[in-house]
């Protein structure tokens, strides 16, 4: 996701895709400098997480809108790191 879409900006991409906001991606695209892409992937994130764009009123949530979690790889120094405290260790 580009680094200048915080919630905020995210929460106004949704709210304009969605029916009652009328806007297309391409208009969505011209008023906010996002990439067509990433406004669909972030629509389309919201609506997978339970977002309903065809109720009556908006009901948006932090959670439709906040980042995915990032997996971590392991650092090569943590394996030295346990090792070490196991030689070290008296139990």
């Amino acid at each position: 996701m580009a680094p200048n879409t915080d919630s905020y900006i995210r929460a106004l991409i949704v709210t304009l895709k969605s029916p009652s906001g009328g806007k297309n991606t391409a208009q969505i695209s011209t008023i906010t400098g996002i990439s067509p892409r990433t406004i669909d992937a972030i629509y389309g994130r919201a609506c997978q997480r339970s977002f309903e764009p065809n109720l009556p009123t908006i009901k948006l949530l932090l959670e439709h809108l906040e980042d995915a979690s990032r997996t971590r790889l392991p650092r090569k120094q943590e394996a030295i790191h346990e090792a070490a405290i196991k030689k070290v260790r008296r139990d």
